[in-house]
């Protein structure tokens, strides 16, 4: 778990209560908190899990008016969320993967379908990939026999 803040945040202690919620929850968790300059006030927290055969990260950034520690119960859920699926990989990274598997071919199964996920396959679609997201009770798949011509 990481939690990053600018220094007029450190005296509220921002940072360490951003990380407070996970660290609870997981209490041989890594973390890291620290306060750096930036051209405005602000506060992000960011927990990357490394599991078997993948990574996955979640995020949340703070906001004028939200608590710390709802910023990291966000990211906590999340990441619980995520934990529920048989998902190799978090959203962010499936959008990573999609021209690739496009190319090469292949399976990966994916925690949810996003605007962007449909609006990317689509396009991919539209220059003859034939990537293809398929959802059953147990899993969503990203899928394509690979192909996509690139030049």
């Amino acid at each position: 778990i990481y939690a990053t803040a600018t220094p007029d945040l450190e005296q509220a202690s921002v940072a360490e209560r951003m990380v407070a919620p996970v660290i609870e929850a997981y209490p041989d968790v890594d973390c890291r908190v620290r306060y750096r300059a930036a051209d405005s006030a602000g506060a992000v927290c960011c927990l990357a899990a490394t599991f078997k055969n993948s990574i996955a990260g979640f995020d949340t950034v703070g906001r004028p008016g939200r608590s710390a520690e709802a910023v990291g119960t966000d990211v906590l859920q999340a990441f619980e969320a995520f934990c529920q699926t048989d998902a190799a990989i978090d959203e962010y990274t499936a959008d990573q993967v999609m021209i690739p598997l496009a190319v090469a071919g292949g399976t990966v199964t994916i925690d949810r379908v996003t605007s962007h996920i449909t609006s990317n396959a689509g396009v991919i679609r539209r220059f003859g990939g034939d990537l293809r997201i398929e959802t059953d009770t147990k899993a969503i798949r990203m899928q394509s026999a690979g192909g996509l011509k690139t030049r």
